[in-house]
């Protein structure tokens, strides 16, 4: 299948519906590749505190995230201070040893990109749990969650264990039930 660049039904540009925009993402590929932004697995956030003092957040998925000025971008940072296409924030899994990589690179911005106070100069520079990232006046901690790493379960996995809870009619604890799924 030939690629070429698609975007998604529910693709939201500034003029359709500026309160939607980049809901889902933009991907350049064949038509197996479409996957909406918020199917794509939460791998992280970057945290910052430079423009309040309660604090903001952006939640990194895996895969590309554009951050910058641009309202398409997946990390709006809107100072002046920040290019409009300011940097890409690449996660993936590790082929080698299947830890997740955060690899961020400096996409030909004005004030460039720090990383705990060093100049990446448009190189690609691998980060790691609570690294300082300094684009335009933001800076912002990058918190990394790998669920794989962790041992976080999901729903499905959650599921799966309550399926082999003890049976009701044993009840030798009230640890011992069975907790019911209902509510999830």
């Amino acid at each position: 299948m030939a690629n070429k660049t698609i975007i998604d039904n529910d693709y939201n540009s500034p003029e359709k519906n500026p309160e939607r925009v980049g809901k889902y993402t933009q991907i350049s590929g064949s038509e197996k590749e479409i996957v909406k932004s918020e199917e794509r697995n939460l791998v992280g956030f970057l945290v910052s505190f430079t423009k309040s003092e309660s604090g903001e957040y952006w939640i990194i998925r895996e895969g590309r995230n554009l951050i910058g000025k641009f309202a398409d971008n997946n990390i709006i940072l809107n100072l002046p201070t920040v290019s409009d296409r300011h940097a890409t924030l690449n996660v993936r899994r590790s082929k080698n040893d299947n830890r997740l990589m955060f690899v961020i690179k400096d996409e030909n911005s004005t004030n460039g990109v720090f990383v705990n106070e060093e100049d990446i100069e448009f190189q690609a520079r691998e980060l790691k749990n609570g690294d300082i990232i300094k684009i335009g006046d933001f800076e912002m901690l990058l918190t990394t969650i790998d669920k794989i790493a962790s041992n976080l379960k999901t729903i499905v996995g959650l599921k799966y264990r309550l399926n082999e809870a003890p049976k009701p009619n044993r009840r030798s604890s009230p640890y011992d039930y069975p907790i019911y799924d209902k509510d999830i």
